[in-house]
């Protein structure tokens, strides 16, 4: 319980200074926020009066200060290109990401775990040259190129998926989820390659452990031995790794959408950039932030979890 907590506050305090950051840098960025509203040949009057709508005209510590209150109450403020709240906008977009998010992360453990154990009880025969091939060619392709390649592969040569696959979930689940394969798979492919390889790593160190020859020479299994030993030893690195993993897939996923045409948050940020709609890029941005330290706080948790060593031995030194 105090290793929770520790770990809680320190993911509140990352989240404070990750606001901080991206307030202020914000705020160097040149250009003027109001012309995304009223055009390049706007009225004075009419400029100075949106400035004042929109708090711009005060001190950027008294922003910050009305901002951050204002993420406390769930207010992440107005757009500016769009005069709409920020939070409606990002829940709109909110289900496609996170829908494309999941799928790419059910694609990573479900096959990069099972290649990397694969890969070390076979490690020393053919099949572990083919794995090796696979790791090193899925981690070199950049995931917007390998986006390009699908697309032309299964939607232009072979017509097995719509150029424009995108549905609404209202359109059936199906439809929708087929939609998502192919931008998941792009998203996915680095880092089902990369979680592969740091389990066969971390799962050949553990076989190569005392408990495990004296295990052997009792005649246990080899695969009571990696299943019921040796993976458990194996899991701390792995989650590690697939902390990682999450915030790739996070920021992997908002890049392909705009490959695939998908109105997800990618899509909104890009235009939030390039108008600089300052409110819509600090909630995106803030929100994408909260999404990561949660999801490294969780694995914080599953450590104690996993081995009970691991919360005893930080909480008891904090």
């Amino acid at each position: 319980m105090h290793y929770a907590l520790n770990k809680l506050l320190q993911a509140a305090l990352t989240i404070f200074l990750v606001s901080l950051i991206i307030f202020l840098l914000f705020q160097i960025i040149p250009g003027e926020p109001i012309l995304s509203r009223v055009g390049d040949a706007a009225d004075p009057a009419l400029e100075e009066a949106l400035r004042i709508q929109y708090g711009l005209d005060k001190p950027a510590p008294e922003r910050y200060l009305v901002w951050i209150r204002g993420v406390f109450r769930g207010d992440l403020g107005v757009s500016i290109r769009f005069d709409r709240p920020v939070s409606a906008l990002i829940l709109e977009r909110l289900p496609n990401t996170m829908a494309l998010s999941s799928m790419a992360l059910v694609m990573i453990i479900a096959f990069g775990l099972p290649l990397g154990i694969a890969a070390a009880r076979f490690s020393r025969d053919a099949r572990g040259i083919v794995f090796n091939l696979f790791t090193q060619i899925g981690t070199s392709i950049p995931s917007f190129f390998l986006a390009i390649l699908l697309l032309l592969l299964f939607s232009v040569r072979l017509g097995w998926f719509d150029v424009m696959g995108h549905v609404s979930p209202e359109q059936g689940m199906f439809p929708f989820l087929k939609g998502l394969f192919l931008p998941a798979l792009a998203v996915a492919v680095a880092s089902m390659a990369t979680l592969a390889r740091y389990t066969r790593s971390s799962v050949l160190e553990q076989l190569s452990m005392d408990y495990v020859r004296t295990a052997r020479n009792k005649g246990v299994t080899q695969r009571r031995i990696l299943y019921g030993h040796v993976l458990r030893n194996a899991l701390i690195p792995i989650l590690t790794i697939l902390g990682i993993l999450v915030t790739n897939v996070l920021s992997g996923a908002i890049v392909i959408e705009s490959a695939f045409s998908i109105p997800g948050l990618g899509s909104l940020l890009h235009g939030g950039i390039k108008n600089r709609d300052l409110p819509l890029v600090q909630g995106i941005s803030l929100y994408i932030s909260a999404v990561v330290v949660a999801m490294f706080y969780l694995i914080d948790i599953l450590y104690s979890v996993v081995d009970p060593r691991v919360g005893e031995g930080r909480g008891g030194k904090q």
